[in-house]
């Protein structure tokens, strides 16, 4: 920034707080978010680890190509020391509801296993005494997600979800159900 190493320019700062708005890990970070570079926000997280003045946020927008992942994200970013033990630093961004990718609009049977998953995760990490704002915006959405019971606008959106995966596949380096092979009945 005008002749000066930005970081050098918040290290001066007391205290720094950045919102990273990452959706997933590696690849499907990339798919999801496409243009981004899993080796961009490794580098950019590893740099932000050796200024204790920053402290960043992270804030995840659930859709329905990350939502039953949630558990192996946050697992992953914890290993990499961006999150803390006790998930102080992540909130659950809720996703703007109506999106093509409104996790709501999935087949009732998955649902029920992505439910299953995060309800087990929630549980495992004791989540309601770690980060209760966490555990309560995870147990909220999976409410809402189980009481979306629209068939024909989940069939509509699912509709036009694979057109969208379609007309990516033909611009992009890699095919979704590679990327996301659980969702192959996304890629019909």
């Amino acid at each position: 920034y005008r002749g000066k190493n930005f970081w050098d320019i918040l290290s001066k700062f007391k205290e720094v707080e950045l919102a990273a708005s990452i959706d997933e890990v590696e690849q499907r970070a990339e798919w999801i978010r496409y243009g981004e570079k899993w080796s961009n926000i490794m580098e950019t997280n590893e740099y932000v680890k050796q200024y204790p003045n920053i402290k960043v946020q992270y804030s995840p927008v659930v859709s329905m190509f990350n939502f039953h992942r949630l558990p192996e994200i946050l697992t992953c970013w914890q290993d990499k020391g961006w999150i803390t033990k006790n998930y102080h630093n992540v909130y659950l961004a809720e996703p703007g509801f109506g999106t093509n990718s409104d996790y709501r609009y999935m087949p009732m049977k998955w649902k029920k296993y992505v439910k299953e998953t995060i309800e087990s995760f929630l549980e495992e990490t004791q989540m309601h005494m770690k980060n209760r704002f966490l555990f309560d915006t995870a147990t909220s959405l999976t409410k809402s997600m189980l009481e979306f019971d629209n068939e024909i606008k989940m069939l509509e959106n699912r509709t036009q979800v694979i057109d969208d995966i379609k007309l990516h596949n033909t611009y992009r380096k890699v095919k979704f159900i590679d990327v996301f092979p659980e969702l192959g009945f996304l890629n019909e």
